[in-house]
């Protein structure tokens, strides 16, 4: 598990630096996880396993982090609030925040 961590942050590592050099572009991060688990399974519908990474950010900004009320229904919105685009009537809500 540890090693899968390890392994995701070194790609990720390798994507924000190849965008770090493409000065004149303005791009969105949402880094999210789907759930917890126990053993092979989902697990109890509990906080435990309910909980998940929220992360977003603008590439001239800085990243925002959140656990726990973020919902894998907040990408959309999110995204669509970044295009600047109207996301009324979806489930979940734009997370950019100060961006």
């Amino acid at each position: 598990y540890l090693q899968a961590i390890e392994d995701c942050d070194a790609r990720l590592s390798r994507v924000l630096d190849a965008i770090e050099v493409r000065q004149n572009e303005r791009w969105l991060f949402v880094v999210t996880t789907d759930h917890g688990g126990s053993e092979t399974g989902h697990g109890p519908q509990d906080a435990d396993n309910q909980t998940i990474f929220f992360g977003v950010g603008v590439s001239d900004r800085s990243i925002e982090v959140e656990l726990g009320e973020p919902s894998h229904l907040d990408v959309t919105p999110t995204v669509l609030d970044f295009l600047k685009l109207p996301y009324d009537g979806l489930d979940g809500r734009g997370r950019l925040g100060a961006f």
